[in-house]
């Protein structure tokens, strides 16, 4: 499931749709359930007799898909998801260097009421002084890293919801249809 939904997440969010990518980010969050390291799911999906790009995925692909599942990775662990083991640990050194702050500063802004729209890149992606400006590569990137933190919260937020852990009725109501004022 990581496998397809990477490449349909990166095709729908050309477009601006995120459901693909929740998916992939639902999927990450089981392997984290699960106990799976980033090491294994690599080794797993490297191992994928199917490839839904049609082709082997590019270098850059690859390491795009690698920064996601970290990304998962370590939100889950910055907001304390339980897990049998310190799985944010796994995430590849320079993939950990680099974005630990920066989840940080995301969960923590997400927390204070922001959301994608309200947030600014500059917000949470601070440059060190005397660094050169962002390419704009780069800052689409980031762009990019900012709405998988976001929505992997917004995954489990979307989980306790369906669960019924959202402190109403302690999940004793019906299923609410999925109609504005409803």
């Amino acid at each position: 499931l990581l496998e397809k939904s990477f490449v349909a997440a990166c095709q729908s969010l050309a477009t601006g749709y995120v459901t693909e990518l929740k998916l992939f980010i639902a999927a990450a969050k089981t392997g984290y359930k699960q106990g799976l390291t980033i090491p294994q799911l690599q080794l797993e999906l490297a191992a994928c007799p199917s490839q839904s790009a049609g082709r082997p995925l590019a270098q850059e692909e690859a390491d795009l898909r690698e920064v996601w599942l970290s990304l998962v990775y370590l939100t889950l662990d910055n907001v304390r998801y339980p897990s049998s083991e310190a799985l944010g640990a796994t995430v590849p050194a320079p993939i950990r260097s680099q974005y630990t702050k920066f989840v940080y500063d995301v969960v923590n802004a997400k927390k204070s009421g922001y959301n994608l729209q309200t947030l600014k890149l500059e917000e949470v992606a601070r440059r060190e002084e005397g660094e050169p400006p962002r390419s704009a590569l780069e800052t689409a990137v980031l762009s990019q890293c900012m709405r998988v933190v976001f929505l992997t919260i917004q995954v489990l937020e979307e989980e306790d919801l369906a669960e019924g852990r959202d402190g109403e009725d302690n999940g004793t109501m019906p299923p609410k249809p999925p109609i504005a004022g409803a």
